[in-house]
């Protein structure tokens, strides 16, 4: 995928940028609110954060209010990669050349709806084995 491989000259997947996005623009968020923004399972979430740690890119560490709330926070390697904070704008650039502005509006509603059906029918659990 061509996301993969230009994250991958930083030595990023895109798992750690969609994380890194969050904390680029808010340090210190908690485990929790870091899930509701990967959407995601606290599984693979911690599999992840596990990864970035052992990378050098976060560290982990108590709130010093609540001390069962851990927060997450960005090491100096990740504020040097800040700078694909808008990674996707030069994707989504590549990738939608020779589409008229009325074209990438239209495919950008026919994904919305892909994935609001998506997460219905995961909700109502409508695909059947």
């Amino acid at each position: 995928m061509l996301s993969e491989r230009e994250l991958g000259k930083h030595g990023l997947t895109l798992a750690h940028w969609v994380l890194l996005t969050a904390l680029w623009r808010q340090d210190g968020m908690t485990i929790g609110e870091l899930a509701s923004y990967y959407k995601s399972d606290n599984t693979v979430l911690t599999r992840t954060l596990n990864r970035m740690t052992k990378r050098g890119l976060i560290e982990r560490s108590p709130d010093p209010e609540d001390r069962r709330v851990i927060r997450v926070h960005l090491t100096e390697e990740a504020h040097e990669l800040s700078h694909l904070v808008d990674f996707y704008k030069d994707i989504n650039q590549a990738l939608l050349k020779g589409f008229s502005e009325k074209e990438q509006r239209q495919l950008f509603e026919f994904l919305e709806r892909v994935i609001a059906n998506t997460n219905q029918a995961m909700e109502s659990n409508q695909i059947h084995d």
